[in-house]
């Protein structure tokens, strides 16, 4: 009962700290500022417990999160307030949880600091897998305008319209982006073109999913 309520008295003076450092955010919002839209553009529609790293490398535990692909900013709440995280000081945020419905542990980590023609280096991406090469995701949100017919009338409608682009990094955190097939893939590696394709020939692996980029780099 002690180790339980220490425990919880830990995470409290975390997420107390986190909270009270200065500039964490940049405006104060609420939930409800996209209702009049179709869609959401949020990675989970509800809170959830996250680990949160400054850019000291300080760790954060079990602090509730979202991530909007929209505004591509991760948000917390404090006692119904929500706060955007500065991604000058937060440069890594990392998704925990247990996903009760599939029955499965979630662990999604994001960071900033790549090297991407078209991208800030301050924009955040999911890194799904990190070795010798990263391999990233990013989650896209644009919102787009339509004009609906029915019945004789026309009305505007608003909703948020969400793609995922790959990219292939290097040691320099530097890449390209590539689409989910083989041919896409092999021309972002570059030079390294031929090793890519000597391990796919041998291993038999498909670019199709995400898992086989992942046990393809894992040869790396």
């Amino acid at each position: 009962m002690i180790q339980m309520i220490l425990g919880i008295l830990v995470t409290n003076v975390a997420y107390t700290q986190l909270l009270n450092i200065p500039r964490i955010g940049n405006e104060v919002m609420t939930e409800t500022r996209y209702v009049e839209y179709q869609g959401s553009p949020y990675l989970y529609s509800t809170w959830k417990p996250s680990n949160i790293f400054d850019k000291e490398g300080k760790e954060y535990r079990d602090v509730q999160v979202k991530y909007d692909s929209y505004k591509d900013h991760f948000e917390v709440n404090q006692d119904g307030k929500i706060l955007v995280l500065s991604k000058t000081l937060y440069p890594r945020i990392e998704f925990n949880f247990r996903d009760e419905e599939e029955d499965k542990s979630v662990r999604r980590q994001f960071g900033t600091g790549f090297f991407v023609d078209g991208k800030n280096t301050e924009d955040y991406f999911e890194i799904i897998h990190s070795g010798t090469y990263k391999f990233l995701k990013k989650i896209k949100t644009e919102l787009v305008e339509e004009t609906v017919s029915s019945y004789g009338t026309s009305s505007h409608v608003k909703r948020f319209v969400t793609t995922t682009h790959y990219y292939l990094i290097d040691g320099t955190n530097s890449g390209k982006e590539f689409k989910l097939n083989k041919k896409s893939l092999l021309e972002a590696a570059g030079d390294k073109r031929t090793s890519f394709e000597e391990v796919i020939q041998k291993s038999g692996i498909k670019i199709k999913k995400e898992t086989d980029v992942v046990l393809l780099l894992m040869n790396f």
